[in-house]
């Protein structure tokens, strides 16, 4: 049996989701043989992996650009670096290289689906982007990454159904697919199954618990699911207050010495406070066991969402303890509820565009 080289150590790291070990190597090898090709090559690979910011992107680009200096038809390197430039954003360039590493590599599956992803990245989808993606399927109907570019070119062009489709036929072949398990939850999350959204997320993560796509999206479905039970919160807290403050109004002015009726106000309270758990519970129920796995764990994975939730369920038992208090205490309790609320709300949206724009 044959020693591996350097190169195929590290690319190895690399498949076990273990970049920052394949870059020690790497850098080893090229500390005393810069143009080593195939070291290169993995570096641009690596780079990537390790870090999705744009430095990296700008590493990988330096690697995969000297391969294709040293190795001019390396259609290998000419799809790193497609992909690379295709990270950083800069859509012209990606797809330009992606058609040359085409243009190389004709036979390749893989020259095909490279030109998918960067117009897929770029939302620009062609006539030649789908004649393209028909090749790659006409050349291999079965393998992974061809059925997941199928898929994402689909959801670009609006057809959920159909890329949900080719995701599930991805997963049928290659279960534990990170990708593939991700844009299925992204689209039950576009069509309102926060549930289903969630449990697909949290699937991801026991498959990678580094995946950092997977967290984000979960955190993004955590928000959503926060803000829908903080508004429903807020109206309620509106609807009933309303009633209390124009009777504390009324008291105070001496225009009323009775206390309101407190019936609507408590049916009121109830109602919405049972809204809040019908919405949580089909959730719930939706996402089964990952459900219970998210509360458990989101105290230490997510602080702000964490007192955020904190915040909504005591306001949720104030909205309810309120409806017996005195008049007088019960519009400050309103009032107050009112303001945490809407604190809190726009808080989480802040943060929100704050991690977006990081």
């Amino acid at each position: 049996m044959t020693e591996s080289s350097p190169a195929q150590q590290a690319q190895l790291y690399i498949d076990l989701h273990r970049p920052a070990e394949a870059l020690r190597i790497l850098a080893r090898v090229l500390a005393t043989n810069p143009d080593d090709v195939d070291a290169l090559r993995a570096m641009a690979i690596a780079h990537p992996e390790s870090d999705a910011g744009w430095q990296s992107s700008h590493q990988a680009i330096l690697a995969a650009t000297r391969v294709t200096q040293l190795a001019p038809r390396d259609a290998h390197a000419w799809r790193i670096l497609a992909i690379a430039y295709s990270r950083m954003g800069r859509s012209k360039q990606a797809r330009e290289i992606a058609r040359t590493a085409r243009g190389l590599a004709p036979a390749l599956w893989a020259s095909y689906t490279v030109v998918a992803a960067v117009d897929c990245d770029a939302k620009l989808i062609t006539k030649d982007t789908r004649e393209s993606m028909a090749e790659a399927l006409r050349l291999a109907p079965n393998e992974p990454a061809v059925l997941f570019a199928a898929g994402r070119v689909a959801s670009v062009e609006g057809y959920s159904r159909q890329a949900r489709e080719f995701y599930e036929r991805v997963l049928a072949v290659d279960p534990d697919h990170v990708s593939a398990r991700n844009n299925l939850a992204v689209i039950d999350s576009g069509r309102g199954n926060e549930g289903r959204a969630l449990a697909g997320y949290l699937g991801i993560l026991s498959i990678d618990p580094h995946s950092t796509l997977a967290r984000k999206n979960l955190r993004l479905a955590a928000h959503r699911m926060l803000t829908i039970s903080t508004i429903l919160t807020w109206g309620a807290t509106v609807a009933i207050g309303g009633v209390f403050i124009h009777a504390r109004e009324q008291f105070d002015n001496g225009q009323s010495a009775a206390s309101p009726d407190r019936t609507i106000p408590i049916i009121t309270a109830v109602v919405a406070v049972a809204l809040v758990g019908l919405y949580l519970g089909w959730i719930a129920r939706r996402s089964g066991a990952a459900f219970a796995r998210l509360v458990r764990t989101l105290p230490y994975t997510e602080k702000f969402l964490s007192v955020w939730a904190g915040v909504l369920l005591a306001s949720l038992l104030g909205l309810l303890v309120a409806t017996l208090t005195p008049i007088d205490i019960t519009s400050d309790i309103y009032g107050w509820i009112l303001l945490v609320l809407a604190a809190i709300y726009v808080l989480g949206g802040l943060i929100a565009l704050i991690r977006r724009a990081l």
